[in-house]
């Protein structure tokens, strides 16, 4: 019968020796990096432009008003949605990498899959598709801002 420490030492795996990229992996791999690179200044444009352009502002509510019901509801779903998020991203990313010395996998794709949130509204670049509530925490469109 195996002993506590050998049984213990068959269940973790070993670290894996990975062989270096190829050429023509590097060169594919540098291609995907590049153009996620091109996403991301595309998107501090963008944000830095709507900051900056005086659009930057609260929408105002139509004339008709909301329940309280459904404006406690909308607060307490952006309070909650805040601290479930923060807590998510320190349980994925924060916690793993402090006690492994790395980004995990689930925490890289954790914050790639949080650098997506602005593409959103990109549904309505030809005719308005989507809209948010306005009783929301909002600061305006910045979907107007697209070059053209």
């Amino acid at each position: 019968m195996a002993t506590t420490a050998e049984h213990d030492s068959r269940l973790i795996a070993p670290h894996r020796v990975v062989a270096p990229a190829t050429g023509r992996e590097s060169a594919v791999v540098s291609c995907w990096a590049a153009l996620g690179a091109c996403f991301v200044l595309f998107f501090v444009y963008l944000m830095a432009r709507w900051v900056l352009s005086g659009e930057f502002r609260s929408v105002p509510s139509g004339a008709t008003p909301i329940p309280g019901w459904m404006s406690v509801t909308v607060v307490a779903v952006q309070a909650i949605g805040v601290v479930a998020f923060v807590g998510v991203m320190y349980g994925i990313v924060v916690r793993p990498w402090r006690s492994d010395g790395h980004l995990s996998w689930d925490g890289l794709f954790a914050l790639a899959a949080g650098t997506l949130w602005w593409q959103d509204m990109l549904l309505n670049y030809g005719q308005a598709t989507a809209l948010y509530n306005t009783h929301l925490l909002n600061f305006g469109p910045w979907v107007r801002l697209i070059p053209r």
